[in-house]
């Protein structure tokens, strides 16, 4: 798996500073921003889950990724990298200014600005207004991943996945979402223990 020093730099410094970053719930640049304690904290992927990432759209030859939730970048930039092999384009999407702003600083130093597109826009609204047909979809953002779920698979590709975070160690929220899923007829869903949990869904047709 190649990754540029840059990004390599980048991917590192984030890890650290995920693990003591915390700023209020309300404070500037994270209005509206949903918590689960009252700390808005980066709540980035573990880096296990971020190769993982690039590992799965690299193997579709992602070309449309949709990232909801971007925070300051570190799984975008994951995918990112995934874009670039495959010649594809990432869009990410976040409702906090503050990590919109990271996100992009972070982006431009990884040497990724050219493939990733950031977003600031409730994700639910940018679901509304988006038309655009995704061949993989990264789901991290706030608690309605149902309410999210019926609007992706609109946009999904027949044969495109949806991974989900949170799958394991917030599922008492996404119940309605992890059941819907599971119990698909006609496609694929399931929950994989790794990291903070993750759900993956492929659409089959």
């Amino acid at each position: 798996m190649f990754v540029s020093s840059e990004a390599v730099l980048v991917l590192e410094r984030l890890e650290k500073e995920a693990q003591t970053y915390s700023v209020p719930e309300g404070s500037p640049g994270h209005e509206g921003v949903w918590t689960p304690d009252g700390q808005i904290r980066y709540w980035q992927v573990l880096p296990t889950t971020g190769g993982l990432l690039h590992y799965l759209a690299k193997g579709k030859k992602a070309k449309a990724i949709l990232e909801l939730g971007c925070s300051a970048g570190y799984s975008s930039i994951w995918l990112g990298l995934a874009a670039v092999a495959s010649l594809g384009k990432v869009h990410t999407v976040d409702m906090a200014q503050a990590k919109v702003n990271m996100a992009r600083q972070n982006i431009l130093e990884a040497g990724l600005d050219n493939a990733i597109s950031v977003y600031h826009m409730n994700a639910l609204k940018f679901l509304e207004l988006n038309n655009q047909k995704y061949d993989f979809v990264f789901l991290d953002a706030d608690e309605n991943y149902i309410r999210y779920f019926y609007h992706i698979n609109e946009i999904l590709e027949p044969g495109g996945l949806l991974i989900a975070d949170n799958a394991v160690n917030y599922k008492y929220l996404m119940k309605d979402f992890l059941e819907t899923i599971s119990n698909s007829m006609q496609d694929r869903g399931s929950v994989y223990h790794i990291d903070n949990g993750l759900a993956i869904y492929e659409k089959i047709n």
